[in-house]
C-alpha cells in the first residue's frame, strides 16, 4: 500500500512538472 501511494505521488509530481513546462513554453 505504501509503495503504491508513493508511486501515485511521483506520477502526480511528474504531471505537475510537465504542466509547468508547457505553461512556460506558451
Amino acid at each position: 500500500m505504501d509503495s503504491n501511494l508513493q508511486a501515485s505521488k511521483m506520477h502526480f509530481r511528474t504531471d505537475a512538472t510537465c504542466l509547468r513546462m508547457q505553461l512556460r513554453t506558451i
